[in-house]
């Protein structure tokens, strides 16, 4: 990491996406492009909790880790973005 307090995409596709799914760049960056609601190339905990929201996602997603720990893990360098 940088340390410049945001998630860069290669941060984002490390922490968020398996071996298999890092081979697909395609799939990744539709993934990433997902979670940025405003199309600004960065992933905000705002936007992360949005997506979090849907009420099938939320099925699959362990209820007991929220959405900041999620988050934590991605943004590396602490910025309080992922890009």
């Amino acid at each position: 990491t940088n340390n410049d307090g945001k998630i860069e995409y290669t941060e984002f596709i490390a922490a968020a996406m398996d071996h298999r799914l890092q081979r697909n760049e395609s799939l990744c960056w539709r993934a990433f492009k997902a979670f940025d609601k405003d199309d600004d190339g960065k992933i905000t905990l705002s936007e992360l909790k949005q997506v979090l929201k849907d009420d099938e996602l939320q099925q699959e997603v362990p209820s007991s880790r929220s959405s900041s720990f999620y988050f934590d893990a991605m943004d590396t360098d602490g910025n309080g973005e992922v890009s």
